[in-house]
């Protein structure tokens, strides 16, 4: 199924983004899960070059489109997805339907170089924003745009990529667009540093809530997938999650250190081990692991220190998840009732700058720059 296999578990854990992100559980799933890719529209798989692995999908779907002006149009495209990602923001988060439509919206939105985590989560905020009255008929052409509707999603993202109308702002991202569309749209503008959320919601996932919060990029789940570790531990417990954090975020951007892939890791069980073999074979280095997770610190420090650099008054309040997940309970589903509270997530943060030795506003000292070898980056703590 490649990565669209994980849709069903992350629905039954209630993490799936459904609803611009307001729940966690969508009831539709078995519509828009990996076997339902597989039944319906899989033609062939994918791999990168030499891969024994190949987890891509090559899939064809064909269906009717109801367009944003009512008039109903067949569609047939062959594209390359959908990942789990396109499935969790396009079909969950703007509610489609159908695999088959996920795979349409992926292809339009691959067509008119929008990416479908960002754009699923754009979309998915000016629907809110037109449900809640923060945007209105006038603002998207007069037109009725809803949750669920295919014609809805390509309509905007046409409006998104050619920047017509309200797209203009809706292009910013939605944490430049909250600003500027106003009407307490900020609170349900998903992002963490500016960087739409990906998949896996964290209202019952301290851990992944913390990765998200952390993440040098912003609310990515690529830098440490940590969601495994609250399934592993539960949901409930927030002893170690920081110290879990810090450990994947030296793992698994050091994957792309090496140019590799890191799902033979995660997904097949490759001991982390082979890595300073095949590292050192290949380039004729002698690292150890510690000595590759070292360099991995020093590359994490030193993109926080580029925000200390570029970003006036970077600190702390960076570091926040949306406001929607601190204030919103999940209404529906395994997680209902679930948030965190704004002193456990400071407790987490709190233990997450103290084991990377920055102070209590997330900042590295000169003595954790010096320490890692970066010296060079302490005239930047002015």
């Amino acid at each position: 199924m490649g990565t669209a296999g994980v849709t069903n578990w992350v629905n039954e854990i209630g993490a799936f983004p459904t609803h611009n992100f307001r729940t966690t559980f969508y009831p539709g799933h078995e519509q828009i899960n990996g076997e339902a890719l597989l039944e319906r529209i899989l033609r062939t798989d994918k791999g990168c070059f030499a891969c024994p692995t190949p987890c891509g999908k090559y899939c064809s779907a064909s269906g009717v489109m109801r367009d944003a002006l009512g008039n109903e149009e067949t569609f047939e495209v062959l594209v390359e997805g959908p990942e789990y990602e396109t499935i969790a923001l396009l079909g969950g988060n703007c509610e489609l339907p159908t695999i088959e439509e996920v795979a349409c919206a992926n292809y339009i939105m691959d067509d008119l170089g929008l990416d479908t985590i960002s754009g699923g989560n754009i979309v998915a905020f000016a629907l809110e924003c037109i449900e809640k009255g923060a945007l209105t008929k006038d603002d998207v052409g007069g037109l009725t745009l809803t949750f669920g509707d295919l014609g809805s999603v390509v309509y905007l993202s046409h409006m998104i990529a050619y920047r017509q109308g309200v797209g203009d702002i809706l292009a910013e991202g939605v944490k430049i667009a909250a600003e500027k569309i106003g009407h307490n749209s900020k609170h349900y503008a998903i992002h963490v540093k500016g960087l739409e959320q990906s998949g896996y919601e964290g209202r019952n996932a301290p851990a992944m809530m913390l990765a998200y919060m952390t993440a040098d990029v912003g609310a990515h789940h690529n830098r440490a997938w940590a969601i495994t570790h609250d399934i592993a531990v539960g949901p409930d417990v927030f002893e170690g999650k920081p110290e879990k954090v810090v450990e994947l975020q030296h793992i698994r951007p050091f994957f792309d250190l090496m140019g590799c892939c890191r799902l033979q890791w995660v997904e097949l069980g490759f001991e982390l081990d082979n890595y300073p073999d095949l590292l050192n074979m290949a380039t004729g280095l002698d690292y150890t692991w510690e000595e590759m997770m070292s360099i991995s610190e020093r590359v994490y420090n030193l993109t926080r220190m580029f925000w200390v650099k570029h970003m006036p008054g970077f600190g702390r309040a960076w570091d926040w998840p949306p406001p929607r997940f601190v204030e919103e309970e999940v209404p529906t589903g395994p997680s209902a009732g679930k948030k965190i509270s704004v002193e456990n997530l400071n407790w987490l943060l709190d233990r997450y700058y103290e084991v990377r030795g920055w102070d209590n506003n997330g900042i590295p000292t000169a003595e954790k720059l010096t320490a890692i070898g970066l010296p060079e980056c302490i005239k930047d703590l002015k």
